[in-house]
């Protein structure tokens, strides 16, 4: 059960903490869209959105662990009584965030290529589509200039098309 005095109060961070997980709620509805559609502009919308989402998202969750670290320095230097511990230095500080961020920060690489990867793979289909149509209109109209071209001749000769099978015993 939580009590009044449990719960801390609203800080200028949780601002944004909010903005972030809105912009993400944002990006995250953005891919789902992308894999219904199957167009590379979303996904490439989706990718470029995963990448910011996940540098803001680091760096903040970076600059929240210096500043705890810092805190519990602070109480632990506080409670240290005989200073046999000395307090911690600003490159340790900053050591302990990093690690502290490292495997959140190794998953949002994987969100960024699996994106990079879908977003490339529509682009290969994309393009594999318009060879293939092109492919199909050149056959249809190299198709049609020879029709053209057997029919003016025709035409210039005075003939009549006609239809010649050859059978043979």
């Amino acid at each position: 059960m939580m009590y009044a005095e449990d719960v801390r109060s609203w800080r200028t961070t949780d601002y944004f903490d909010l903005i972030i997980s809105a912009v993400g709620l944002h990006v995250a509805l953005l891919g789902i869209k992308a894999t219904t559609d199957n167009t590379r502009r979303l996904a490439k919308r989706y990718l470029w959105g995963t990448v910011l989402v996940g540098i803001a998202w680091n760096l903040f969750y970076y600059y929240l662990n210096v500043e705890a670290e810092k805190e519990a320095d602070e109480a632990r230097v506080d409670a240290n009584d005989d200073d046999t511990i000395p307090p911690m230095t600003d490159s340790q500080f900053y050591a302990q965030a990093f690690f502290a961020i490292l495997l959140p920060g190794l998953m949002w690489v994987m969100c960024c290529l699996r994106a990079w990867q879908f977003h490339h793979l529509l682009e290969e289909a994309e393009f594999e589509a318009e060879q293939r149509t092109r492919n199909e209109l050149g056959g249809i109209m190299e198709q049609q200039e020879t029709t053209t071209t057997m029919m003016t001749t025709m035409m210039t000769t005075n003939q009549s098309p006609t239809i010649t099978t050859t059978t043979t015993q």
